[in-house]
């Protein structure tokens, strides 16, 4: 159950919460679950629509959700990460849509591998046994993220392209990322 506080007023939080919802899943094969939306009306301003514009807040609840599992596991959260990803015959998010061209589980065993995650655990654990109070951590964490709006309107782009006689090109967009 996701639940968001809109607002007073409708603006783009349905919008929001759809994508939220789609981003529940983020890297993971979720074999059996429902994902549900509260969107609550209140008297607060609208305040749903942000850079991420759901995702992010999607996201994190999977993410605090495979955390959980691995601490009541015992288990190191990246291994609860990676046996939960999204592969072959386990490839069809909550909403229907087939994953394809999964590089997720390639990429986190290399970054795993080349950042040396299982060595700076270890320091980690070490460094937090012996302080009471200042504490470290270590994750590397997955993400899933899509690239079009459950709005349709908000799916258009413009862009401004000046072509000189020299053979240059000037291109002017409105693109942040």
């Amino acid at each position: 159950d996701l639940a968001s506080r809109c607002g007073a007023t409708t603006d783009l939080s349905p919008a929001i919460n759809d994508r939220a919802m789609f981003h529940t899943d983020n890297c993971y094969w979720l074999a059996a679950v429902e994902i549900v939306s509260h969107r609550l009306k209140t008297h607060t301003v609208s305040n749903t629509a942000f850079r991420g514009f759901g995702g992010p807040q999607g996201m994190v609840a999977i993410e605090r959700v495979i955390d959980a599992v691995a601490l009541h596991l015992g288990r190191d959260a990246l291994a609860v990460r990676q046996v939960n990803l999204y592969g072959a015959g386990r490839n069809v998010t909550p909403y229907g849509m087939t994953v394809e061209d999964n590089v997720a589980p390639a990429i986190i065993a290399e970054l795993a591998e080349s950042g040396r995650y299982a060595e700076r655990q270890v320091a980690v654990a070490a460094f937090n046994a012996r302080h009471r109070v200042l504490k470290k951590g270590l994750a590397l964490t997955p993400v899933k993220f899509g690239i079009s709006f459950t709005t349709t309107h908000l799916n258009q782009a413009g862009a401004l392209v000046h072509l000189y006689t020299d053979g240059s090109i000037q291109l002017n967009h409105g693109g942040t990322e």
